[in-house]
């Protein structure tokens, strides 16, 4: 029995999409897109940077690198037996300036900077600051620190800490040592006031006792005249004289006047007593005349015109000591 042949189907035909399912369809694919470029750019991105940290690496590396050679070549003084391969005629480095700049690939002031760097810090600390990128103006703030707190910063360095950590700590470290130096230079002022003032007052004793010394040996020197001593000598009787009138004056006359208003009041009667007190007082003055041989008065004392001889008139004025006119004194002229 023949077979019947296979009658072709014809194809299902395709189902209609709505408007606004295609446009989610194609956002999502576009979407899609978006996200594979996008991330292809990330990709991209983090190869370039992979690219820098390990260019940064390798400077780092070329930098601990370089800094022997170029003190090893500063202190040998070789560069000036090298050939400078720029140079047309095959001549030598002049010099190591022109050597740092073709060979190192730094000028000479850069490798000094970094030498002296690394002095400083010391080079596993230099190494981590060259790594998190410390600039020459960080170094420059670490070696204006006190040693005690440079040791601070290279501990951190060396235990790994990050640029801005570096920074942040410089920063307050140098607000501290601003405020210790503030301080530091009030106290210095307040001292060198407290020194002037005691210098001042130092060099005013060292005047007075210079002028103290300059009268002391000119009295001393001085040899004093008859008139001088004789004033001197006076001067005292004169003193010991107003003392003996003030208590005669004052204290024994108002002692006296007290009685007095006594007798007055109570019709008492004690001058016979007073008058004993006084005549203790004249019995005193006498014993002084007969103990040193003195006149009564000055007519008895023979002395002439002058009782008190030649003394000056200025100083008997000075004194007090007015004489009287001797009885028998003719007119002068």
């Amino acid at each position: 029995m023949a077979r019947t042949p296979n009658k072709p189907r014809p194809p299902v035909p395709m189902a209609d999409i709505l408007p606004e399912k295609a446009a989610a369809i194609e956002a999502a694919q576009d979407a899609n897109a978006l996200a594979a470029a996008q991330a292809d750019e990330v990709l991209a991105a983090g190869i370039d940077i992979g690219r820098l940290e390990a260019l940064d690496f390798v400077a780092m590396v070329a930098t601990s690198a370089i800094l022997p050679i170029y003190e090893h070549i500063k202190k040998s003084k070789a560069w000036q037996h090298l050939r400078n391969p720029q140079s047309g005629d095959g001549r030598h480095f002049e010099s190591l300036e022109e050597f740092c700049e073709v060979k190192l690939g730094k000028s000479y002031r850069r490798l000094r900077e970094l030498s002296a760097n690394r002095n400083l810090i010391g080079q596993e600390a230099f190494e981590q600051a060259e790594r998190i990128g410390l600039r020459q103006v960080d170094y420059n703030a670490i070696k204006a620190l006190p040693a005690p707190k440079q040791e601070i910063v290279r501990e951190a360095l060396a235990e790994g800490a990050s640029k801005e950590e570096v920074q942040r700590a410089l920063r307050e470290l140098a607000a501290a040592d601003q405020k210790e130096i503030e301080a530091l230079t009030a106290a210095r002022d307040e001292a060198q006031a407290g020194l002037h003032e005691a210098k001042a007052e130092r060099e005013a004793k060292d005047q007075v006792i210079a002028r103290l010394k300059a009268q002391l040996n000119k009295g001393a020197l001085a040899e004093p005249t008859p008139d001088e001593q004789a004033q001197a000598l006076l001067k005292a009787v004169q003193d010991a004289e107003a003392t003996a009138c003030a208590w005669v004056d004052g204290h024994l006359r108002e002692a006296i006047a007290a009685v007095l208003a006594y007798d007055d009041a109570t019709d008492g009667d004690h001058n016979a007593i007073l008058s004993g007190y006084i005549a203790h007082v004249e019995d005193a003055t006498d014993r002084l005349r007969e103990m040193f041989g003195l006149p009564r008065n000055l007519i008895e004392s023979g002395a002439g015109d002058d009782p008190l001889g030649e003394l000056p008139d200025d100083f008997l004025e000075q004194q007090g000591l007015v004489m009287p006119e001797p009885i028998n004194a003719k007119p002068k002229g």
